[in-house]
């Protein structure tokens, strides 16, 4: 791994770190208290750092992303009393659809599983 891409990868984790506790000590709405950070990319020149969430209701997933980025110019002005960086990225949230789509991957394999055990059962 190159040193360009491990600096960013650790400046991702730092951010990570510090946001996730900058959001749950400082955020006036309840419902951020609820969301876990799953992952952050941070842009190569340091300008964007997208933020991945998920929160254990996934139902008004919509406004909670709408939220917290219109919250996200505080959340990085926090960000930058926390952290020593020339420049602290502006934060972009976004909804993590990875553990869902692993949830429904999951779902899919033990109904087919199912499906097979009930063929093999009928067969005999």
């Amino acid at each position: 791994m190159n040193q360009s891409n491990d600096r960013t990868r650790r400046v991702a984790d730092l951010i990570q770190r510090e946001l996730a506790q900058i959001i749950h000590r400082e955020s006036l709405d309840a419902r951020f208290r609820l969301v876990t950070l799953t992952a952050v990319k941070v842009a190569p020149d340091y300008s964007i750092a997208t933020v991945y969430i998920v929160v254990p209701d996934e139902r008004d997933i919509k406004s909670l992303i709408k939220a917290l980025n219109e919250s996200a110019k505080d959340f990085r002005h926090f960000l930058a009393k926390e952290v020593n960086m020339r420049t602290t990225p502006k934060l972009r949230f976004v909804y993590d659809e990875s553990i869902a789509y692993s949830r429904k991957m999951g779902e899919l394999i033990k109904e087919a599983t199912a499906r097979i055990q009930n063929d093999d059962e009928n067969k005999e």
